[in-house]
C-alpha cells in the first residue's frame, strides 16, 4: 500500500521532481481535453 504524500517526502527533490512532472503532464492533458 503506498501514500503517495509519503512517497514524495521519503523519494526527496528527484522523486518530488519526478512527481511534479507527472502531474504537470497530466494537467496539460487535462488542458487538451477540454
Amino acid at each position: 500500500e503506498a501514500d503517495p504524500v509519503n512517497n514524495i517526502f521519503t523519494a526527496g527533490p528527484v522523486g518530488g521532481l519526478m512527481t511534479r512532472r507527472l502531474v504537470e503532464m497530466g494537467e496539460r492533458e487535462l488542458i487538451d481535453e477540454e
